[in-house]
């Protein structure tokens, strides 16, 4: 179980992102970022503007890692591109905390999204500009994980897609013009581990020199997020319960204070 409990706080301690960007459903940019402030979706590229030249609070978020969208935009896909540039210059903010992804718009364009959190599956979700929203929670991923691998519920989601300029979901109209799919890659490798089950044992597939172990029991993932950090008694708790989530930045503070 301790090796269980170490492999789950390595992974939710992952802060990457795997971000595809679409055109018309054409797959045109695939990047995993790194940077622990997370990403910023853009047309611009952040070596466009001088840090001085940046507003306060783009400079706040310069630590974000840019993910342009490819230009020039491929010739069949040029139809009502060329204004993008100019409303999505300041892009959509993403960042991973302990208990989620968040997103803030910040461009002008309008953006919706579909995920695992989003409100509606019937019609269109909207990111408000300036606010921050949350788009995947960790602990709620991890319960119903534990339900795929322990009842053979179905696989927890954990994609979110971003729709910029269309509405988005629109059963009438499937062909969006740019679409980004994130996927925070902790989820991504949970799931990985998951699939690897068999008789409820899973193997081992990063660990060296242990090559099984048991699938744990109910309630075992909420106790390892608890005692994950060494952080005072309730504090992660108290965390996860404030209504204002983590700004990028702080995500990399928690961190270091969980490895002092």
């Amino acid at each position: 179980m301790i090796y269980f409990s170490f492999y789950l706080f390595h992974h939710i301690s992952n802060f990457r992102l795997h971000v595809s960007l679409f055109y018309r459903e054409s797959l045109v940019k695939k990047v995993t970022t790194s940077s622990p402030e997370g990403c910023r979706i853009t047309s611009s590229s952040s070596s466009s503007s001088s840090p001085s030249s940046l507003c306060h609070e783009d400079r706040l978020y310069s630590g974000a890692e840019t993910v342009q969208f490819p230009s020039p935009y491929p010739q069949s896909q040029r139809r009502g591109a060329e204004k993008l540039p100019n409303v999505l210059e300041r892009g959509v903010l993403l960042w991973m905390t302990l208990d989620g992804l968040y997103a803030k718009r910040l461009c002008q364009s309008r953006v919706y999204w579909e995920g695992p959190l989003a409100p509606y599956t019937d019609k269109p979700n909207k990111l408000e500009k300036e606010q921050t929203c949350k788009l995947f929670d960790t602990q709620q991923f991890l319960t119903e994980l534990q339900g795929y691998a322990h009842h053979g519920r179905p696989m927890p989601r954990h994609q979110v897609v971003l729709c910029f300029g269309d509405e988005y979901p629109d059963p009438q109209r499937q062909a969006k013009m740019i679409t980004a799919q994130v996927e925070p890659m902790f989820a991504r490798g949970m799931i990985y581990f998951s699939q690897q089950s068999s008789s409820h044992c899973l193997r081992d597939y990063e660990l060296q020199g242990h090559t099984e172990i048991s699938l744990p029991a109910p309630g075992v993932y909420q106790r390892t997020l608890q005692q994950s950090s060494p952080l005072a008694p309730g504090d992660y708790q108290r965390t996860l319960q404030q209504s204002s989530p983590l700004a990028p930045g702080d995500y990399q503070r928690t961190l270091q204070q969980m490895q002092e």
